[in-house]
Protein backbone atom coordinates (compact mmCIF):
# COMPACT_ATOMS: atom_id res chain seq x y z
CA UNK A 1 0.00 0.00 0.00
CA UNK A 2 1.48 3.43 -0.90
CA UNK A 3 0.08 6.53 1.17
CA UNK A 4 0.12 9.90 -1.48
CA UNK A 5 -0.84 13.18 0.95
CA UNK A 6 -2.65 15.55 -1.91
CA UNK A 7 -3.53 18.98 -1.63
CA UNK A 8 -7.29 19.34 -0.76
CA UNK A 9 -8.14 21.42 -2.94
CA UNK A 10 -6.44 19.11 -6.06
CA UNK A 11 -7.85 16.30 -4.38
CA UNK A 12 -11.79 17.24 -4.75
CA UNK A 13 -12.94 15.09 -7.07
CA UNK A 14 -11.79 11.56 -5.00
CA UNK A 15 -14.68 12.92 -2.37
CA UNK A 16 -14.90 13.05 1.58
CA UNK A 17 -15.79 8.94 1.70
CA UNK A 18 -12.82 6.20 2.54
CA UNK A 19 -12.78 3.83 -0.71
CA UNK A 20 -10.16 1.60 -2.16
CA UNK A 21 -9.06 2.58 -5.90
CA UNK A 22 -8.12 -0.22 -7.88
CA UNK A 23 -5.77 1.36 -10.27
CA UNK A 24 -4.55 0.51 -13.73
CA UNK A 25 -0.38 0.00 -14.45
CA UNK A 26 0.50 3.46 -15.85
CA UNK A 27 -1.03 4.74 -12.12
CA UNK A 28 0.80 2.34 -9.75
CA UNK A 29 4.04 2.98 -12.02
CA UNK A 30 3.60 6.82 -11.57
CA UNK A 31 2.48 6.19 -8.10
CA UNK A 32 6.16 3.74 -7.53
CA UNK A 33 8.19 7.06 -9.11
CA UNK A 34 6.41 9.18 -5.96
CA UNK A 35 6.94 6.81 -3.39
CA UNK A 36 10.32 5.45 -3.85
CA UNK A 37 12.47 6.84 -6.63
CA UNK A 38 14.91 9.05 -5.42
CA UNK A 39 15.87 9.99 -8.64
CA UNK A 40 12.37 11.29 -9.04
CA UNK A 41 12.70 13.05 -6.02
CA UNK A 42 15.78 15.01 -7.28
CA UNK A 43 14.56 15.63 -10.80
CA UNK A 44 13.48 19.03 -12.04
CA UNK A 45 10.35 20.78 -11.64
CA UNK A 46 9.02 20.21 -14.62
CA UNK A 47 9.11 16.11 -14.69
CA UNK A 48 7.67 16.39 -11.18
CA UNK A 49 4.75 18.69 -12.61
CA UNK A 50 4.18 16.44 -15.71
CA UNK A 51 4.22 13.25 -14.13
CA UNK A 52 1.39 15.17 -10.97
CA UNK A 53 -0.40 15.99 -13.37
CA UNK A 54 -0.67 12.19 -14.93
CA UNK A 55 -1.11 11.31 -11.21
CA UNK A 56 -4.05 13.42 -11.15
CA UNK A 57 -5.54 12.30 -14.27
CA UNK A 58 -5.12 8.45 -13.93
CA UNK A 59 -6.72 8.95 -9.77
CA UNK A 60 -9.85 10.78 -11.20
CA UNK A 61 -10.22 7.88 -13.66
CA UNK A 62 -9.59 5.18 -11.02
CA UNK A 63 -12.30 3.22 -10.44
CA UNK A 64 -13.27 3.82 -6.65
CA UNK A 65 -15.36 1.03 -5.01
CA UNK A 66 -16.40 2.25 -1.13
CA UNK A 67 -15.71 -0.60 1.73
CA UNK A 68 -18.13 -1.16 4.33
CA UNK A 69 -19.15 -4.10 6.15
CA UNK A 70 -21.99 -3.22 8.16
CA UNK A 71 -22.32 -5.57 11.27
CA UNK A 72 -26.07 -6.33 12.35
CA UNK A 73 -27.24 -4.99 15.98
CA UNK A 74 -29.74 -8.17 16.39
CA UNK A 75 -27.66 -10.52 18.77
CA UNK A 76 -28.93 -13.46 16.62
CA UNK A 77 -27.57 -12.37 13.50
CA UNK A 78 -24.51 -11.02 15.35
CA UNK A 79 -23.73 -14.27 16.41
CA UNK A 80 -23.60 -15.47 12.98
CA UNK A 81 -21.84 -12.82 11.59
CA UNK A 82 -18.95 -13.16 14.14
CA UNK A 83 -19.35 -16.93 13.11
CA UNK A 84 -18.50 -16.06 9.55
CA UNK A 85 -16.10 -13.41 10.20
CA UNK A 86 -14.32 -16.69 12.62
CA UNK A 87 -14.64 -19.00 9.86
CA UNK A 88 -14.93 -17.06 6.34
CA UNK A 89 -14.56 -20.10 4.17
CA UNK A 90 -17.58 -21.81 5.85
CA UNK A 91 -20.35 -22.40 3.18
CA UNK A 92 -23.86 -22.54 5.30
CA UNK A 93 -27.26 -23.17 3.64
CA UNK A 94 -30.17 -20.89 4.51
CA UNK A 95 -31.76 -23.77 6.29
CA UNK A 96 -28.47 -23.58 8.61
CA UNK A 97 -27.73 -19.60 8.93
CA UNK A 98 -31.58 -19.79 9.94
CA UNK A 99 -31.39 -22.10 12.53
CA UNK A 100 -28.65 -20.56 14.38
CA UNK A 101 -30.33 -17.27 14.67
CA UNK A 102 -33.98 -19.51 15.39
CA UNK A 103 -35.59 -17.83 12.86
CA UNK A 104 -36.88 -18.79 9.40
CA UNK A 105 -35.72 -18.16 6.18
CA UNK A 106 -37.96 -15.47 5.18
CA UNK A 107 -37.21 -13.55 8.67
CA UNK A 108 -33.54 -14.27 8.32
CA UNK A 109 -33.55 -12.86 4.81
CA UNK A 110 -35.48 -9.43 6.08
CA UNK A 111 -33.62 -8.90 9.54
CA UNK A 112 -29.96 -9.01 8.21
CA UNK A 113 -31.65 -6.90 4.71
CA UNK A 114 -32.97 -4.53 7.38
CA UNK A 115 -29.82 -4.47 9.51
CA UNK A 116 -27.28 -4.17 7.19
CA UNK A 117 -28.50 -2.79 4.19
CA UNK A 118 -27.45 -5.88 2.24
CA UNK A 119 -28.35 -9.68 1.90
CA UNK A 120 -26.59 -12.00 3.91
CA UNK A 121 -25.01 -13.20 0.47
CA UNK A 122 -23.72 -9.36 -0.59
CA UNK A 123 -22.34 -9.03 2.88
CA UNK A 124 -20.55 -12.80 2.81
CA UNK A 125 -19.01 -10.84 -0.38
CA UNK A 126 -18.00 -7.83 1.07
CA UNK A 127 -16.32 -9.95 3.88
CA UNK A 128 -14.81 -11.65 0.95
CA UNK A 129 -13.22 -8.93 -0.87
CA UNK A 130 -12.29 -6.99 2.17
CA UNK A 131 -10.14 -9.73 3.40
CA UNK A 132 -9.23 -10.70 -0.24
CA UNK A 133 -7.58 -6.83 -0.47
CA UNK A 134 -5.82 -7.12 2.92
CA UNK A 135 -4.05 -10.56 1.78
CA UNK A 136 -3.48 -8.89 -1.59
CA UNK A 137 -1.92 -5.75 -0.48
CA UNK A 138 1.00 -8.03 1.15
CA UNK A 139 1.41 -9.86 -2.02
CA UNK A 140 -0.98 -13.20 -1.22
CA UNK A 141 -1.04 -15.25 -4.62
CA UNK A 142 -4.71 -14.76 -6.08
CA UNK A 143 -5.19 -18.43 -5.91
CA UNK A 144 -4.46 -19.13 -2.13
CA UNK A 145 -6.47 -16.13 -1.37
CA UNK A 146 -9.67 -17.81 -3.30
CA UNK A 147 -9.11 -21.41 -1.83
CA UNK A 148 -8.87 -19.72 1.87
CA UNK A 149 -12.32 -18.14 1.64
CA UNK A 150 -13.73 -21.44 0.50
CA UNK A 151 -14.02 -20.60 -3.13
CA UNK A 152 -13.73 -23.49 -5.57
CA UNK A 153 -11.14 -21.97 -8.12
CA UNK A 154 -9.18 -18.74 -8.86
CA UNK A 155 -11.15 -18.26 -11.28
CA UNK A 156 -14.89 -18.27 -9.31
CA UNK A 157 -13.53 -15.96 -6.70
CA UNK A 158 -12.14 -13.77 -9.75
CA UNK A 159 -15.65 -13.82 -11.30
CA UNK A 160 -17.35 -12.41 -7.99
CA UNK A 161 -14.50 -10.15 -7.47
CA UNK A 162 -14.65 -8.61 -10.62
CA UNK A 163 -18.86 -8.59 -10.25
CA UNK A 164 -18.41 -6.72 -6.66
CA UNK A 165 -16.02 -4.05 -7.94
CA UNK A 166 -15.98 -3.76 -11.65
CA UNK A 167 -12.24 -4.45 -11.64
CA UNK A 168 -10.73 -6.72 -14.31
CA UNK A 169 -8.94 -8.51 -11.96
CA UNK A 170 -7.58 -8.42 -8.15
CA UNK A 171 -4.87 -5.65 -7.82
CA UNK A 172 -3.29 -3.44 -5.75
CA UNK A 173 -5.08 -0.76 -3.27
CA UNK A 174 -4.34 2.36 -2.88
CA UNK A 175 -5.03 4.22 0.42
CA UNK A 176 -5.18 8.49 -0.95
CA UNK A 177 -5.45 10.96 2.03
CA UNK A 178 -5.61 14.41 1.87
CA UNK A 179 -2.69 16.43 4.04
Amino acid sequence: MANLYIEPELAAFLGEDCGTLFIRPLLREVILCFASDLAFLIAGEGRRARLSDVLLDELRDAPLEPLRLPMPADRRLRRLADAVLAHPSARLTIEEKSARIGASERTHSRLFQRETGMSFGRWRQQLHVGLALQRLAIGDAVNSIALDLGYESASTFITMFRRHTGAVRPGISLKVASA
